[in-house]
């Protein structure tokens, strides 16, 4: 899985939530970015070349 990437969605969220007037800490925006996008997140990035997950 490409942390990097992950961690920039995480952030781009945490700043989507505070644009909305949500006063959400990394943390919890972070927790909260988990429980809406980590299978999904696994399916899309977390297969190695044959397809399957590693």
């Amino acid at each position: 899985m490409d942390n990097e990437k992950q961690i920039n969605e995480i952030k781009r969220f945490h700043s989507d939530l505070a644009r909305q007037g949500k006063d959400i800490d990394e943390n919890n925006a972070a927790l909260i970015w988990i429980e809406q996008n980590a299978e999904k997140w696994r399916s899309e990035h977390d297969k190695n070349q044959d397809g399957n997950h590693e």
